[in-house]
């Protein structure tokens, strides 16, 4: 039979070699002898001045009373001292050790037991020392001396004595419990001195007296041991309970450590995927360029052409699920929720999403808008970007259209409408699912299918309600509702003749930064040198209408730096520019009163971000007003 060595074992042992661990058993018990030692010696001195005054009451003489005091004292003053010298020193754990504890400790109750047993045997002296007649070999025949008035004959004064050693033992015995050695040499202590006295000098009924104070002996051992078995299963069960805590403390930490692991190398998944995703999107792009220019005659066949333009394609797509993967699902920015034109965003969409429909002979359309909606424009692009791909993807004829409807209620529908093969009714419900997968062309290599699992958790995170129609063989409209922006207009025009400065440690990097704004009539001066880029902002606010930064710009030096620099000197306008979209940099930005554009710049992208922070006025507008003019 296995043995069982849970802590509910600790309640059926009834001695200390039955425990799991006897030694740490011995431990505990030893310790907590020493911590409760006080109270055995409170309640022995207050039980001994009790006693005393109970037999002065009774006629025992106030000189015997009082020596049974004085020898109390005295036993009470040295277990003290022997107490103090065990709790100084830390129990059985400390230096002095186990063995020398244990025998302290039993030092300690002899000494009360033998103040006990000497003072009560002084009264059983005294008893008969004044009626000498008493302890002659007659003394059965002789008449006991008459008692003082008050005070109890002879006899039953020996009575009550045996009756106070068997009260004293039974106390002493239920404070002494917690080591059976002590217990029973204690309780020796206290019941000797008078049974010896009885037996050499045999008063009268001295055999009833002897016989009464070794059951009295055999009684409080008794009780006295079953107290002991109480006190040794809590020690077990204290035991087994630590070691459990012990265990899940261990077990935490482990956990925990665990986590910080998982946590550090998800992190660096994150970076490794993005940073792949970013730097393979550059070459491949150039090579899509390439190949338009290379593109042969139409003819029936397929050329190497073609067979390479797909590839292309797959990578893309490859690549598009990299970025996508990520894109941890609980890992999604905070989302900013301010009124933005829906136009911007479709128009941006279509314009990278033409090449890919253009190769495929579709056409991507945009019904114009002046609508507006209340969300986070970049998480909705993000939504809207998995929607018109998988049009495009799963579309072999027709085209695909891009538009917003409004609708009752103060609500518009955000939609992808194509002309593809559509979803059958039993599957729509399963395609927000990860890895969930249409039936998609040989050519589509490359969808890990996790797109539009974000998309749900995007709609969720901009509280926002997801669009699924579809019609097999027909086509499928997808889309977000949103609600709708109060007394929105149209999307604000950007001023010309505006300066900016561009802020970056990559000179290829500021190079498109400044081409994006060139083109949007900037006058634009760019930094890239790393000590003058420490400088920015030390002498004074800066001249230029807009600064657009890079986040990461040197060792433990980043644009949060110059903003807060910055700040000190009044509003500024900004865009931190990032090839991590990463939420503490997304809220780094707006803590300032930035705005975030994500690495490689994207032409709307930087538009919406330019439509926040301009203000048709050269004067600059505080950062804490964006959201006021947006609203208007």
């Amino acid at each position: 039979m296995a043995t069982d060595n849970s802590p509910h074992q600790g309640t059926n042992i009834l001695s200390l070699s039955q425990a799991a661990d006897p030694a740490a058993v011995r431990s505990a018990l030893l310790n907590s002898a020493v911590r409760d030692g006080w109270i055995m010696h409170l309640v022995s001195v207050n039980a001994a001045i009790f006693f005393g005054v109970l037999l002065l009451a009774l006629g025992y003489g106030r000189i015997e009373s009082l020596y049974f005091l004085i020898i109390h004292m005295c036993g009470a003053l040295i277990a003290a001292i022997v107490w103090i010298v065990l709790s100084n020193s830390g129990g059985a754990s400390s230096r002095l050790g186990p063995r020398t504890t244990y025998w302290l400790l039993a030092f300690s109750d002899i000494i009360l037991s033998a103040a006990w047993g000497v003072s009560l045997l002084l009264f059983f002296y005294a008893i008969y020392a004044n009626t000498p007649e008493l302890l002659t070999p007659q003394s059965s025949a002789a008449s006991p001396a008459p008692a003082e008035a008050g005070a109890l004959p002879v006899l039953e004064r020996s009575d009550a004595l045996v009756l106070l050693i068997a009260m004293a033992g039974l106390l002493t015995a239920t404070l002494s419990a917690k080591l059976v050695k002590v217990l029973v040499i204690g309780r020796l202590f206290v019941f000797l001195p008078t049974f010896i006295f009885l037996f050499f000098f045999q008063p009268p009924n001295w055999h009833l007296h002897a016989s009464s104070l070794a059951m009295s002996f055999v009684m409080t051992v008794g009780v006295g041991y079953a107290i002991h078995v109480q006190h040794l299963r809590e020690a077990t069960l204290n035991i087994a309970l630590e070691s459990t805590r012990t265990a899940l403390e261990r077990a935490l930490a482990q956990e925990r450590l665990s986590s910080a692991r998982a946590l550090r190398e998800a992190n660096f998944r994150e970076f490794f995927l993005t940073s792949v995703a970013h730097d393979l999107r550059q070459p491949l792009g150039a090579l899509r360029l390439f190949l338009r220019r290379l593109r042969p005659a139409k003819t029936d066949k397929t050329t190497v052409h073609d067979a390479a333009q797909n590839c292309l394609s797959s990578a893309n797509r490859i690549i598009d699920s990299v970025a996508q993967v990520a894109w941890i699902t609980d890992r999604l920015p905070t989302p900013q929720m301010r009124p933005a034109p829906i136009q911007p965003i479709l128009e941006a969409l279509a314009a990278e999403a033409a090449p890919t429909a253009e190769e495929k002979g579709l056409f991507l359309r945009v019904a114009p808008t002046s609508a507006s909606c209340v969300t986070d424009a970049d998480l909705l692009e993000r939504a809207l970007r998995n929607f018109v791909q998988n049009a495009i993807q799963y579309t072999s004829e027709g085209g695909v259209l891009l538009g917003a409807r409004r609708r009752p209620g103060g609500v518009i529908d955000v939609v992808v409408v194509d002309t593809g093969a559509g979803v059958q009714p039993e599957k729509l419900p399963k395609i927000f699912e990860e890895r969930a997968r249409g039936d998609a062309p040989a050519s589509n290599t490359g969808n890990l299918g996790i797109g539009l699992s974000i998309v749900r958790n995007i709609a969720q995170a901009i509280q926002s309600e997801i669009i699924a129609q579809s019609r097999p063989g027909h086509g499928s409209v997808f889309g977000m509702r949103l609600r709708a922006a109060a007394n929105a207009n149209a999307p604000q025009k950007i001023e010309a003749g505006l300066s900016a400065l561009v802020v970056d440690d990559d000179p290829e990097a500021a190079e498109t930064a400044r081409a994006h704004l060139a083109a949007l009539q900037f006058e634009v001066s760019v930094i890239t040198d790393r000590a003058k880029i420490r400088q920015v902002g030390v002498e004074g606010p800066l001249s230029a209408d807009l600064l657009m930064i890079d986040f990461h710009l040197d060792d433990n030096f980043t644009a949060t730096d110059v903003l807060k620099r910055l700040s000190a000197h009044g509003p500024q306008r900004a865009i931190v520019m990032s090839r991590l979209d990463d939420p503490q940099v997304r809220g780094a930005a707006h803590l300032y009163g930035a705005d975030f554009v994500p690495k490689p710049i994207a032409r709307p992208a930087l538009i919406r971000a330019l439509q926040h922070q301009i203000a048709p006025s050269n004067h600059p507008v505080a950062p804490h007003e964006v959201d006021r003019l947006d609203a208007v």
